[in-house]
């Protein structure tokens, strides 16, 4: 009977053991799987920091050409008020010299 209940002992032991080694592969698939879920979450990081900075120099170009259209006005007012002095002075040395000849 002793050896019976060994027997008995054995195989429970046994069910126990091969239970939790089956637990433990899930638990390993689980881990295996959750490692490639954050692979491919790092992948996406790359590729989108990789977006972000070409965004980032996309925006700095169009910054950059949004002060060249800022500074259009100015710059055309400049123009004028040269032009304007230019004509001015050509009037009186016109008038300068027109008199003295």
């Amino acid at each position: 009977m002793t050896q019976d209940k060994t027997a008995i002992e054995q195989a429970r032991e046994i069910a126990a053991i091969s239970a939790s080694v089956k637990s433990a592969h899930k638990r390993i698939d689980g881990i295996e799987s959750l490692a490639a879920s954050v692979h491919e979450i790092a992948k996406c990081n790359a590729v989108m920091a990789a977006g972000m900075e070409n965004l980032s120099d996309k925006v700095g170009k169009i910054e950059s050409k949004l002060d060249d259209v800022r500074m259009a006005p100015g710059n055309r007012w400049k123009a004028l008020t040269l032009h304007v002095a230019m004509v001015l002075i050509c009037i009186v040395l016109g008038l300068v010299f027109g008199n003295i000849i």
